[in-house]
Order: structure tokens, then sequence, then C-alpha cells
């Protein structure tokens, strides 16, 4: 019986998770909106920060084509928006400061 129902709960279930929302677009996983105070909005996303010493042990593969960190180095001065380039297998620095 509890194999039954969580098949029924698997087959049947959305992946889409909203934040600040309670109906996610169904074109996205993750749905973010900003949250309000009166008539202002404010929030933000804010991504890992990584040196590059760390990025270079992030396990990333194929699957992980688009995966984005912020690098802030201070040993080398780095300090850029860089996402992951799985067919070429390298990080790009898509926005620096």
């Amino acid at each position: 019986m509890c194999i039954v129902i969580g098949v029924f709960f698997s087959v049947f279930s959305f992946s889409q998770v909203g934040i600040g929302t309670v109906a996610p677009s169904s074109a996205a996983v993750l749905h973010l909106k900003t949250a309000n105070i009166g008539i202002v909005k404010y929030g933000g996303f804010l991504l890992p920060v990584v040196t590059e010493a760390q990025q270079v042990l992030i396990p990333v593969n194929d699957s992980d084509d688009g995966l984005m960190v912020f690098v802030k180095d201070i040993s080398t001065g780095k300090w850029c928006l860089d996402i992951y380039d799985a067919k070429q297998k390298v990080w790009r620095s898509i926005q620096c400061a």
C-alpha cells in the first residue's frame, strides 16, 4: 500500500518551486519573487561566492552546463560572475568588475 501511494504521488507531483509566490511559473524550476513592504519591492538573488581555489574543486560534469557562481578572490583579484561551459569543459567569466 505504501509503495502504491509513493508511486502515485511521484507521477503526479510537479517540480516547480516558488519562493515568495504561491503560483510558480510552469516554465521555471525555481521562481523567485521580490517581497513587498507597502509600495517598495526589494530582494535579490545571491549566488554562491567562492574563491578560485574553491571553484576548481566544484565537481562539474556535462549536466552542469550553465552552472553559475560568483568568484571573489582577494589573493588573485578576480571578482567575476562565472558560468560553466560543459561543451568546452571550462568556466567562463561573463561579467567582471
